[in-house]
């Protein structure tokens, strides 16, 4: 986990020519989503990208105001691209799918974030506090079927799937009760009652 490449003075290297790496930079991750629209790549003499590069990887930005409805903000990533330093990655070096597909849907849970949120002190979703955050073992959460399939299928657009997420990973994840779960759940003062019902 960490990031990938410095954005300081980093225009004078990119441009739309495909002959670099493909660039990332954090306003283009949503929850669930990928925006690639600006289609930009990094061709840096002597650069190697790191290599974490190679692999599928969770990306989450690290500017995240107190004010936003959600602090979290993480997708799946594409391999051989390159992710700037308003993003953090993390993924598994077994390149394993499920495992990578059930950790997004947990980080990208209620329950995750109301953890993280007592060890964030600042606009930055760092990765000392996502570090802080209880996460199962990957031999744990890549055998959680369900929340797998429905992950993939919110990643596909399916926004239905965001409630069935959230109930796995309070219930099956973190062992909540559905009465500690909505108590996570009033905490989170923009999610609306109709979200909440």
């Amino acid at each position: 986990a960490g990031r990938e490449i410095d954005e300081t003075g980093i225009k004078k290297y990119l441009s739309n020519n495909e002959s670099g790496i493909q660039f990332i930079k954090g306003r283009m991750v949503n929850r669930y989503q990928l925006n690639n629209q600006e289609n930009l790549y990094v061709d840096k003499p002597g650069y190697s990208p790191p290599k974490s590069a190679s692999y599928k990887r969770i990306g989450w930005r690290d500017v995240s105001r107190p004010s936003q409805k959600r602090r979290v903000v993480a997708t799946i990533l594409p391999k051989d691209n390159i992710a700037g330093n308003s993003l953090s990655v993390t993924y598994y070096k077994d390149g394993d799918k499920d495992s990578l597909l059930s950790l997004l849907a947990i980080m990208n849970s209620l329950c995750f974030e109301f953890q993280l949120r007592f060890h964030l002190a600042t606009g930055h979703v760092s990765l000392s506090a996502i570090r802080k955050v209880r996460i199962p073992t990957q031999s744990v959460i890549s055998q959680l079927t369900e929340l797998i399939k429905l992950c993939d299928e919110r990643l596909k657009g399916t926004f239905s799937a965001d409630a069935k997420i959230e109930a796995i990973v309070a219930y099956q994840v973190y062992g909540l009760s559905k009465k500690d779960f909505e108590i996570v759940i009033t905490s989170f003062e923009k999610i609306t009652k109709e979200e909440k019902t």
